[in-house]
């Protein structure tokens, strides 16, 4: 009974629409080839106050991006919240099948209608440490 009612809240959870893939794509491109004023362009005024905010940032995740641009894999995570400061959002995160170093970029989006306005991005490297076979 409490999934049922929780559903019913929060509704059911929609694939990423088409403007927001290509949106996502066209940040982590921005991303891979550390054109940071490309960043500026796609992102909404709230994300370049951050940034202007906190100039670490930026530079921070050109260093652990790959040095050439890929297709996502897939998508392995999406998500409806309602923010308190900013009202509804749309999280994506798409994960990017590099061999030494995965990536999994998430785009935090405006609302829960398709729309590609973005909110937030967040890059998270995933480390692979071979396995020694000989211990």
């Amino acid at each position: 009974m409490g999934n049922a009612v929780f559903e019913k809240a929060i509704g059911e959870i929609p694939e990423s629409s088409e403007e927001q893939d290509i949106k996502a794509q066209q940040l982590f491109s921005a991303l891979v080839e550390k054109n940071e004023i490309k960043v500026y362009q796609l992102v909404e005024l709230d994300v370049h106050e951050l940034l202007n905010n906190n100039p670490q940032v930026l530079p921070e995740i050109f260093e652990m991006m790959p040095d050439h641009v890929i297709e996502p894999k897939e998508v392995v995570y999406r998500a409806k919240t309602v923010d308190l400061k900013v009202g509804k959002i749309f999280s994506v995160t798409y994960y990017y099948d590099y061999p030494e170093k995965p990536i999994r970029f998430t785009v935090v989006f405006k609302g829960h209608d398709g729309g590609a306005k973005v909110l937030g991005l967040f890059v998270t490297s995933d480390q692979i440490k071979p396995v020694n076979e000989n211990k």
